[in-house]
């Protein structure tokens, strides 16, 4: 018999001979077969972006596909173009337009919404009517309520226009929805599985079958003795 700091004993005979394991280095033994299957078959977080965008007057975006990973954050880059027209009661034969005031909003908060309070010049559109073009970029990052941009399929992006002139009233042609220039980058975190190496598969083997022995014999009383 020999024994190795108390821990493993080498029993030998003529016809065999085996390792047999305590009960604290089959516990070290298991611990670390553990550690390699975690190593094994862990997936590491990778940040990653995937970017949508559309340039239609009615634009949409696809939706953050959950197989992808987990969403994080969602960053929208828009850039709305507002035309507004009044009535403008001022003398006809006089060619100038007068300076106003608009306020209100362009957008959605859902998407990214503009706040607006300027004084414009206006232009005139035909003898009774003035009219202002608006033209604004906003970027806004999410990072809440990132279900309503998941799932399958596409999402309506909403520009609505919502703006005034005090003092004026709106003209019948005013206040068409704002044609946008829109695009979502969705910020998530990607699993990509580990491969294991063929050397790994065999130590994980080799472990496997050194704790199944171990579990067989380490409670085998064996008695040795030298002529």
């Amino acid at each position: 018999m020999c024994r190795l700091n108390g821990v493993l004993r080498c029993v030998n005979s003529p016809s065999f001979s085996w390792l047999i394991a305590s009960g604290d280095t089959m516990k070290t033994v298991t611990k670390l077969l553990a550690g390699a299957v975690l190593a094994v078959f862990a997936t590491p977080a990778t940040a990653a972006t995937i970017t949508y965008s559309d340039a239609s007057a009615m634009p949409y975006l696809r939706k953050f596909d959950p197989l992808l990973g987990t969403l994080t954050s969602v960053t929208f880059n828009n850039r709305y173009v507002s035309n507004l027209y009044f009535n403008y009661g001022g003398d006809p034969s006089i060619p100038t337009a007068p300076m106003i005031r608009v306020t209100g909003t362009i957008g959605d908060a859902r998407f990214g919404l503009v706040y607006v309070d300027e004084i414009f010049q206006s232009g005139r559109q035909d003898p009774r009517t003035i009219g202002v073009q608006i033209s604004r970029t906003v970027s806004t990052t999410f990072f809440d309520g990132l279900s309503f941009y998941t799932g399958n399929g596409i999402m309506p992006v909403a520009a609505f226009g919502n703006l005034t002139s005090p003092g004026l009233s709106p003209a019948s042609v005013s206040f068409p929805s704002p044609w946008s220039y829109v695009s979502v980058t969705y910020n998530y975190v990607a699993g990509v599985a580990a491969v294991p190496e063929p050397t790994t598969w065999a130590m994980m083997l080799v472990g496997f079958g050194m704790v199944g022995g171990a579990a067989r014999y380490r409670r085998r009383s064996t008695k040795i003795k030298f002529a």
